[in-house]
């Protein structure tokens, strides 16, 4: 969340040989309720795939980390499947949060409050412990892990070594790498309301709690 996977999948998506669903977010394996829609549902979402090399989704809720069976369900569908996993300054992922909530048009208490009402806003930036469940069923050959910052200083690199994962080719890419530049507008890695909350009470915790993990 708030690492650019809508930008990454809009300029994958206009590669000749990906498919990315309409839409981009199904949250199949990580709501039960779209879940209980069953196997077909989910397969009707790729129909326009035939003849691509990779497809795939972009689902980002949190829920796709925090639900217990997240990863067991994509596995057993989906074994061969590879993942991209993209994850930014933890700190930065717990600031940007907080907003986010507040402009979804939730009741969301103050920020110290906040995170203690809600949890996963810490749990969500704990990488190495949502990344080991997925290695508990995937090789690491089948893992791809990108860091935001990467993706705004150099899109171009970052793109190719995700076509090179994918076994896309990256000549055949139509869209130009620097329109995922754009994400450092929409997502700066720092802001007069991120340097705001780094002074509210509490915020020195959340870091200190953020690195300890």
């Amino acid at each position: 969340m708030k690492c650019a996977t809508t930008s990454l999948c809009d300029i994958l998506g206009s590669h000749p040989q990906i498919f990315v669903t309409q839409p981009k977010e199904p949250d199949f394996f990580c709501d039960d309720g779209v879940f209980a829609r069953g196997w077909e549902w989910y397969e009707s979402l790729y129909e326009g795939a035939i003849g691509k090399v990779a497809i795939g989704e972009g689902s980002t809720d949190t829920k796709a980390l925090l639900h217990p069976n997240s990863a067991e369900r994509i596995a057993r569908y989906l074994p061969d499947a590879k993942l991209i996993y993209i994850v930014r300054h933890p700190l930065k992922c717990i600031e940007s949060h907080w907003p986010h909530l507040v402009a979804a048009g939730l009741d969301v208490p103050p920020f110290t409050e906040a995170l203690k009402k809600w949890p996963h806003m810490i749990d969500t930036s704990l990488y190495w412990k949502q990344i080991s469940r997925y290695r508990g069923f995937y090789p690491d050959k089948n893992l791809l892990v990108l860091l935001f910052e990467d993706l705004v200083k150099n899109p171009h690199a970052v793109l190719e070594k995700v076509y090179r994962f994918l076994d896309v080719t990256p000549e055949l890419a139509s869209a130009d790498p620097a329109r995922a530049s754009h994400v450092s507008a929409t997502f700066r890695l720092d802001t007069p309301l991120l340097r705001f909350l780094r002074r509210l009470p509490g915020m020195r915790a959340a870091k200190n709690l953020a690195q300890h993990h």
